[in-house]
């Protein structure tokens, strides 16, 4: 893993994928290095620019990144955080606190490129943070690919920090981050046991709607763990193959689980129920996607 660290931005980057952190000069400024690229004209000031990928960036690549995106390939993607001047963050288009950390498929569209390109697809967010103003930039190489390649966008998010700002989330899997509860050792040892661990761990973005231990009869624990296939589709039931943040969570009435069941959503401007059970946003942050804590299990689909 590779650590980043300048201009009060740090960023750890896994393996398969590169970045910098950069201010370009101002004019008549002396570069601290030729990665800098162009000075800047009079008059204008310079911040923080930083460019991740899971491409080699090219040199003289624009803030926006231009000169590199056209480089992505059908599985890669490009991450810019640009800073802007910080009287900007008091401005109603900075509104927004705190970085994303958690994108969604659903949030990528074809119509928000700097520059559009053929099958791909970008987001902007824009917010302040510690003070400062930002503009977060992500291009995926392949519109097509979105439900692959946000996971691994939202791994590299999860590890931004500003400094003065908010501390990134602790790094794990939805295991991970099941497992550091203590009120969730019931569902945690049921998935270890169900075998599904492998499943709940890879790559692919899900949503898992946690009970806690209070949620477990005695009786209920025990049909479970008597029961192989009835656990694993119990497990299944609670898991949702998708990001559900709780502004997407809040707009659907039903959810299909991957035990290939569903759930049944209701929102109302005091709760947020599913299947009955009560889910208190926000969700805790995982590498490869969210949990929400809930008073109830779901039963495995008939």
């Amino acid at each position: 893993m590779t650590d980043l660290d300048n201009l009060g931005i740090s960023v750890n980057l896994p393996q398969g994928w590169e970045g910098r952190v950069f201010r370009r000069p101002a004019a008549g400024e002396v570069a601290a290095s030729a990665a800098d690229g162009l000075a800047a004209e009079p008059g204008q000031t310079t911040n923080a620019v930083v460019h991740v990928a899971t491409i080699s960036l090219p040199p003289g690549v624009g803030d926006f990144a231009s000169g590199a995106v056209e480089k992505l390939g059908a599985l890669d993607a490009l991450i810019v955080l640009f800073e802007y001047d910080r009287e900007a963050a008091t401005t109603p288009l900075f509104a927004a606190e705190g970085l994303p950390r958690v994108l969604s498929p659903a949030d990528f569209s074809p119509t928000m490129l700097q520059r559009a390109l053929r099958g791909q697809a970008g987001v902007q967010h824009f917010f302040h943070e510690a003070g400062r103003a930002f503009c977060l930039y992500v291009v995926l190489g392949a519109y097509q690919n979105r439900a692959r390649i946000v996971p691994e966008v939202n791994r590299v998010l999860a590890t931004f920090a500003i400094e003065g700002g908010s501390p990134p989330p602790v790094a794990g899997d939805v295991l991970d981050v099941i497992g550091a509860r203590a009120d969730h050792s019931t569902f945690a040892a049921l998935v270890e046991e169900s075998g599904l661990a492998p499943r709940l761990s890879s790559g692919a973005a899900i949503t898992v709607f946690a009970p806690v231990d209070g949620a477990f009869t005695p009786a209920a624990t025990a049909a479970l763990r008597a029961d192989p296939d009835l656990l694993r589709q119990t497990i299944l039931q609670h898991v949702v193959e998708e990001l559900l943040p709780a502004d997407v969570l809040v707009t659907r009435t039903t959810l299909t689980t991957a035990a290939g069941g569903t759930l049944a959503v209701r929102a109302t401007a005091s709760s947020l129920t599913v299947n009955g059970a009560v889910v208190a946003p926000p969700p805790e942050v995982a590498t490869n996607g969210l949990v929400y804590a809930t008073n109830l299990v779901f039963e495995a689909p008939r």
